[in-house]
């Protein structure tokens, strides 16, 4: 007759629920693992897309990324933040101006140097041992649109549409960051990552005459925390 100690059964339930999450996990991740953006969801930023896949972050969510295998992150002891730029180069409309398109960058900007240095030394020169970092605001327009890219305005056309219905469904469009990080003396390429920002993360904006600073900073201030525990993997810790 077998033996049963006290909370034994306990434990195996417990142990059987721990299997199963990590079953489940380990189904959600083959099922995100391996998939490259479509050419029509690539904005051509990072010239090269074939190595960046689907994975899921931290928190769990999608994001596409590729890290080099020759990264040694013993190497890397600095990082070096360029200033945020748009690709394409939009032009400013009524609803978006030049002047919150820059608030905008600027913030963003901001808010990766905070975030990022707090964990790993920011300066502002290359050199040995440092990371240099590049970063891009860049959208996509819904597939039904039939719109390609050299047609439509990025940032300025996705904040006009922000979540607005048509036909009775929803718009996805999509404001994207896309980041590359690479090696500041060799520009070998150490990293590159793609972040999507959707539905909610664009709701202040819709219906609105002009768009505010204000009406994006959740959104940017999610992109900078991603983008920041990503570029903290690449160096070491101040």
């Amino acid at each position: 007759m077998a033996v049963t100690f006290p909370g034994t059964e306990s434990m195996q339930r417990t142990g059987s629920i721990k299997l199963i999450a990590i079953a489940v996990a380990c189904g959600i991740l083959a099922g995100c693992a391996g998939r490259t953006l479509k050419p029509e969801e690539q904005s051509g930023y990072l010239k090269d897309y074939s190595d960046v896949t689907e994975t899921l972050d931290a928190n769990g969510r999608a994001v596409y990324r590729y890290i080099s295998p020759k990264l040694d992150r013993e190497h890397y002891n600095a990082v070096l933040i360029e200033p945020t730029v748009y690709y394409p180069k939009p032009e400013p409309t009524e609803q978006l101006t030049r002047a919150t398109m820059d608030e905008i960058a600027a913030y963003l900007d901001n808010s990766l140097r905070l975030t990022i240095g707090e964990k790993v030394k920011v300066v502002d020169k290359p050199g040995p041992g440092v990371v240099r970092l590049n970063v891009a605001i860049t959208a996509l327009v819904p597939e039904k649109k039939g719109l390609a890219p050299y047609q439509f305005i990025p940032i300025a056309f996705v904040v006009a549409m922000g979540t607005r219905a048509v036909a009775g469904q929803p718009e996805e469009a999509r404001l994207v960051i896309e980041s590359r990080g690479t090696d500041s003396v060799s520009q070998e390429t150490l990293f590159k990552g793609v972040r999507i920002g959707t539905g909610d993360s664009l709701k202040k904006v819709e219906g609105k005459r002009v768009v505010a600073l204000e009406d994006v900073k959740p959104l940017i201030d999610k992109w900078a925390r991603g983008v920041s525990a990503e570029v903290t993997e690449l160096a070491k810790a101040r």
